[in-house]
């Protein structure tokens, strides 16, 4: 047995697993489907775009479950360290995928779209930041002598009230390029820092929870029944409201509720040692890799072109659908490869080794 193997979370695995499969066929559809498909009149359609919307926090949620959990177990100063090194090689590799050409000196003579393009703000970049903000708040926790948990979750809040603040500042536009794609969607930026590194530091307040008390299946029930209360308030208030404020607010506790109702669902069933399918489980502890090279394969990466750029026409519904379970599959075995072979596929220095490597041979 693998060393990654040993002592696993099935509910966390899970998550993650769950996440990774909703990005997968998330993306897919975007890129296969008949934009005469994409009809926001047809329930279908709309219903497709409403589960989306909960790939990110749900990808976002789990990562500061699991890391804060795993924080607060043994070894805190290497988990610290490797915190730290994690967030970021997260947010080189982030701006790695969107580089522009295969030479870093090219980048001082990139156009006006190319820097947009690589200074805007994707999932990789919030997550890193997110984990280095984790960090940074447990040393604060320890430094004051105040709950950690609590800490979290206080700044989990600022994190979505900052998003009504600094997303209508004037201000931001003047900041640099590369500055300004972390707070405004200007530049391309799908990921603002506020309020999605919200959902990172709200999922540690969860795993501080999970770390400090065994709930119980009753505790877990109450926990179920309360997020689906709010999920359902949330989606009757959703459609009254007009403020556009107090609407971003009501998304933010909705989806919430939903991560927050499904960990607990899951360590309902299964508790901490539940067994799963290798396959599921290699996909959640592969998830970063995944990430990676799917989007190499729909979107293209600084040495290739991907399915979004050569295809000459988009697909019917069948065909996509056939599209994203072959992509679901080849990640899976992508996933089950690596875990077989125990070898690292993602490591910085081997990624840009490799842009390096093929560059000089297409250039033969």
């Amino acid at each position: 047995m693998h060393s990654w193997q040993k002592n696993r979370i099935a509910p966390f695995d899970l998550m993650r697993a769950l996440a990774v499969f909703l990005m997968i066929e998330g993306h897919t559809v975007h890129v296969f489907l008949d934009s005469a498909l994409r009809n926001p009149e047809n329930s279908y359609f709309s219903l497709w775009v409403f589960v989306r919307g909960f790939t990110a926090p749900l990808f976002m949620f789990t990562a500061g479950v699991v890391y804060v959990y795993l924080l607060l177990g043994k070894n805190r100063n290497y988990r610290i360290r490797k915190g730290f090194k994690r967030g970021l090689g997260l947010l080189a590799l982030g701006y790695l995928l969107r580089f522009p050409s295969f030479d870093i000196y090219r980048l001082f003579h990139a156009t006006e779209s190319q820097l947009k393009t690589f200074s805007s703000v994707d999932a990789l970049h919030i997550i890193g930041l997110g984990l280095i903000f984790l960090n940074l708040l447990f040393l604060s926790a320890e430094k004051i002598k105040i709950n950690y948990g609590i800490l979290l979750l206080f700044f989990s809040i600022i994190s979505v009230g900052l998003s009504f603040i600094i997303n209508d500042s004037m201000g931001i536009t003047e900041l640099p390029l590369f500055l300004g794609a972390y707070f405004t969607k200007s530049s391309g930026t799908i990921f603002t820092l506020f309020p999605w590194t919200g959902y990172i530091l709200l999922g540690g307040s969860a795993g501080y929870l999970l770390r400090r008390k065994v709930f119980s299946p009753k505790e877990f029930v109450y926990i179920l029944s309360a997020t689906f209360l709010i999920f359902v308030i949330g989606l009757i208030f959703t459609n009254s409201v007009e403020n556009s404020v107090v609407k971003s607010l009501i998304v933010f506790l909705v989806r919430s509720s939903v991560v927050i109702g499904l960990l607990a669902a899951l360590f309902l069933i299964f508790r901490e040692t539940g067994k799963l399918p290798e396959s599921i489980s290699a996909a959640g502890r592969n998830s970063l890799l995944i990430y990676v090279v799917h989007l190499v394969i729909l979107y293209g990466s600084p040495i290739s072109l991907g399915f979004y750029q050569v295809i000459p026409e988009r697909f019917s519904l069948i065909s996509t659908l056939f599209a994203v379970l072959a992509m679901e599959l080849l990640m899976i075995k992508l996933a089950l490869y690596r875990e077989r072979k125990n070898i690292n596929l993602l490591g910085i220095k081997s990624f840009y080794g490799k842009i390096v490597k093929y560059k000089s041979e297409l250039e033969l």
